[in-house]
């Protein structure tokens, strides 16, 4: 779940704590304590626009390696989410899920035709404007 949708199911909820596999906790204790049993133990604070980890590095909202341990769903949606063809690139390093490959590689193409002015019959603007 995007912390945009935390937020709003919580609405008077400030910041949560999430774990390297993706569970998130309202208390950092709670979320400390489930991070003992993963191998990366890693836990980040998120704010309503801020990602801040438990040593107060910031951190940004991109799939980054920790995000891998989330589900195959999760990291869809985190590549969903970028804007850049370089971001969704970066994302994909290292990552063996073919279910997040393919949709890595839709949303690299879907980046490229909005970047080239496609329009939704596949034509480019300039297409369009020689028919006039």
């Amino acid at each position: 779940m995007k912390p945009e949708k935390v937020f709003k199911a919580n609405p008077s909820l400030k910041a949560y704590f999430e774990t390297s596999d993706g569970t998130k906790f309202f208390t950092e204790n709670n979320a400390k304590n489930h991070a003992k049993s993963l191998e990366n133990k890693a836990v980040k604070k998120v704010e309503r626009g801020a990602v801040v980890s438990s040593d107060n590095k910031q951190k940004s909202n991109t799939a980054d390696k920790s995000s891998k341990k989330a589900s195959t769903e999760e990291r869809i949606a985190a590549i969903n989410a970028l804007d850049t063809v370089e971001a969704v690139t970066e994302a994909l390093k290292g990552e063996t899920a073919k279910t997040v490959k393919a949709a890595g590689a839709e949303k690299i193409k879907a980046l490229e035709a909005s970047a080239a002015g496609s329009t939704d019959d596949g034509s480019t603007s300039e297409d369009v404007n020689d028919n006039k």
